[in-house]
């Protein structure tokens, strides 16, 4: 039986970070993984989908005109709902401090999906 892992970004830093792993999930046939793009960054996300070569099994496009965070956070609840309810995840993985990511985690909570979080490190000057 394989491991159901989602890989959500909305984020050109997101993508950057998440995709090789999502490549190297796919060598593996103990998993069955799906790359989620919520479009936080659409036009830079594109950029990077474009140089690894990758599309995004599910896209989400919840960007509108003049969002605030607050509605940003609150589509974003109920489309990753809508995605977690009809796909069930053994494993969802995010990366750093976005509205997605914090969305994502919160959502997996909810869901009872098992969180993976990656972080790009220490930033100091």
């Amino acid at each position: 039986m394989k491991n159901k892992v989602a890989i959500i970004l909305g984020t050109r830093p997101e993508a950057i970070k998440l995709i090789p792993i999502y490549l190297e999930f796919k060598k593996h046939k103990h998993f069955e993984v799906s790359l989620i793009s919520t479009g936080q960054h659409a036009s830079m996300l594109k950029q990077i989908f474009d140089f690894f070569e990758v599309e995004p099994e599910i896209e989400l496009h919840i960007m509108q005109p003049n969002q605030t965070l607050s509605s940003l956070t609150s589509i974003l609840f109920e489309e990753i709902g809508k995605v977690f309810e009809t796909n069930k995840f053994d494993y969802v993985l995010v990366q750093g401090d976005t509205t997605t990511a914090f969305v994502s985690a919160v959502s997996s909570l909810y869901h009872k999906f098992t969180l993976a979080h990656v972080e790009a490190g220490l930033r100091t000057s």
